[in-house]
């Protein structure tokens, strides 16, 4: 399953008055797509299969019409590009600025972020069922 890894921009408080709670809230920020691809892995001489997921990341918007109509040919494939360059090149060359931006931070938090989301899910997913089956049991 998907997961929505977001870059950047900042967290603002919004009060809802339905449950008189404050939520915290990211905007602006930029984001893509982290894609799952399982890989079992055999272990040696035992009867072990472990499974290793390789991450793809995927735009969440391919390209941008209004900002293609307005001249900002750059801003209007910015969100591809920014799939693209997280994972085709793994530790890129940082003799640069942007080699080290995305070798210290966009690609090891999208990594990072994506597998950390994926166990939080299968992880209330299992307590999910492990309380309704404890529900089901009969009370002694």
């Amino acid at each position: 399953m998907q997961k929505e890894v977001k870059f950047g921009g900042y967290v603002a408080q919004e009060y809802d008055e339905a449950t008189g709670r404050v939520n915290f809230v990211q905007k602006d920020y930029q984001s893509v797509n982290a894609i799952p691809y399982d890989m079992p892995i055999v272990g040696y001489d035992n009867d072990v299969v472990n499974t290793l997921t390789i991450w793809d990341a995927e735009a969440i918007q391919d390209f941008s019409l209004d900002s293609f109509d307005k001249g900002d040919y750059h801003k209007a494939v910015e969100q591809e590009n920014l799939a693209k360059t997280i994972v085709e090149v793994l530790y890129p060359n940082d003799n640069h600025y942007e080699g080290k931006e995305l070798a210290s931070l966009k690609q090891q938090y999208f990594f990072i972020s994506a597998s950390v989301q994926r166990a939080v899910a299968k992880y209330k997913n299992s307590t999910m069922i492990l309380r309704s089956c404890m529900r089901r049991l009969p009370s002694s």
